[in-house]
C-alpha cells in the first residue's frame, strides 16, 4: 500500500517522511527550509529521478556554516534518512542536504539505488565516491529510531537487550 501523500510547507511529501523530518528538526533544534519534496516527476533534471517517488527531500543549507551543515546531515541520518551534503563543487546546485527516507514504500528506482549506495558507504552520486558524512548510521531506519525512542514505561532486561540490539544494528 502506498504512503499517504500530503502537502506540507508547500511541498508534496508523505506522512512518514514529514514525521521523520520533524524528528530530525527536534534533534537539530531548528526547522528546516525545504527546497524540494517528493513525487516531483521530472521536476529537476539534476535530481536524476530520485524525487520522482516518495521519501525524497532536499533541505536548504546555503547560508549555514560547515558545522551546521554537518549537523543537519547527522540529524537526518539519526532518524533513518540516507542523507548527504551536496555542494556546488559536486554539481550545478547550491549547498543543500539531499535525503532519502530509508524503507519508504514509494521510493523511485533512483532513490532506492541511493539507499543501497548509502549502505555501501558511498555518496549516492554517479561517481560512486566515498561517503563523506557522519558515519555510524548506515543501518538506521525510522522504525528502529522510533523503537529506540519509545516512551519509557519500565526498564527490564528484555528492553535493555533490545536497545543493545538496535544500537548494534545502527552501527552496521
Amino acid at each position: 500500500m502506498p504512503e499517504a501523500r500530503i502537502v506540507w510547507r508547500g511541498k508534496q511529501l508523505n506522512q512518514r517522511t514529514v514525521a521523520m523530518i520533524e524528528a530530525a528538526e527536534k534533534l537539530y533544534r531548528s526547522k528546516f527550509a525545504i527546497l524540494q519534496g517528493s513525487y516531483n516527476t521530472g521536476g529537476v533534471a539534476a535530481s536524476a529521478g530520485t524525487h520522482d517517488g516518495g521519501g525524497a527531500v532536499d533541505i536548504d543549507v546555503a547560508t549555514k556554516s560547515p558545522a551546521q551543515r554537518r549537523a543537519v546531515v547527522k540529524a537526518m541520518r539519526q532518524v533513518g534518512f540516507a542523507a548527504w551534503l551536496r555542494t556546488p563543487a559536486q554539481g550545478n546546485w547550491p549547498y543543500h542536504v539531499h535525503a532519502i527516507a530509508v524503507g519508504d514504500k514509494d521510493l523511485s528506482r533512483g532513490a532506492a539505488h541511493q539507499v543501497a549506495e548509502y549502505r555501501r558507504k558511498r555518496n549516492g552520486l554517479a561517481n560512486r565516491g566515498k561517503d563523506d558524512g557522519p558515519a555510524g548510521y548506515y543501518g538506521m531506519t525510522w522504525e528502529l529510531y522510533l523503537k529506540a525512542h519509545a516512551p519509557a514505561t519500565s526498564s527490564s532486561p528484555e528492553a535493555d537487550r533490545q536497545a543493545i540490539t538496535i544500537a548494534a544494528a545502527v552501527g552496521a
